[in-house]
């Protein structure tokens, strides 16, 4: 029977129902390995609500790639000899304002440091709903859970602030590159064009 289990045991983790269908004379074994498919089922959703929650954040090619140009390379070495931007500047920059995204926006309530979200991709649509905090290190975090049609699940999602002159540079908390965020004087590219006075979520603009 064991050597059933090994036999089937491949086949069994990539299946898209309860292995011990396959397994049914390894019951044991078997629902040791539905659970763990299960389990790993609900990962991967998880993981795909999240990780589709993260990568809308990602709004421009500049904050995701590698630095290529001479351009690029003075960004960072400029974005590193700025200063971290206050918990108070972050707050004035991004409260009461929506930032708008390719497909959808976040909105960051000075009531309760509330945060609201919307992503649309074809008709389907994601929602979150959290919390939103900055802090005097140039962090700025949001932090919701965010749900669709397949379920939902929690996400934190940062980025981080530098200030230098007017400028701004701003970067994913995690991975990624230093970027302009704010030119100074604002330039009409700038994703801090982006931050819409209101709650442009509830309004659905």
């Amino acid at each position: 029977m064991i050597g059933g289990c090994r036999r089937y045991g491949a086949a069994a983790l990539a299946a898209p129902i309860p292995v011990f269908v396959f397994l049914h004379d390894c019951r044991l074994y078997g629902l040791q390995l539905s659970r763990w498919n299960r389990n790993m089922m609900m990962s991967s959703i998880r993981f795909s609500i999240a990780g589709a929650a993260f990568s809308v954040l990602l709004l421009t090619g500049a904050a995701g790639a590698a630095p290529g140009t001479e351009a690029d390379i003075a960004v960072q070495k400029m974005a590193l000899a700025a200063a971290p931007m206050s918990a108070a500047a972050l707050e004035q920059l991004y409260g009461g304002r929506t930032w708008r995204w390719n497909d959808g926006g976040g909105y960051f309530s000075t009531k309760k440091h509330r945060f609201t979200a919307v992503t649309r991709k074809g008709t389907a649509r994601s929602f979150a709903t959290g919390r939103w905090f900055a802090t005097d290190g140039g962090k700025l975090c949001m932090k919701a859970y965010w749900s669709n049609a397949g379920g939902g699940s929690g996400a934190i999602t940062c980025f981080l602030h530098r200030e230098q002159d007017g400028v701004v540079y701003q970067k994913p908390n995690l991975g990624g590159q230093w970027y302009v965020f704010r030119h100074n004087p604002v330039q009409k590219d700038d994703e801090a064009r982006k931050l819409l006075r209101g709650d442009r979520i509830r309004q659905g603009r």
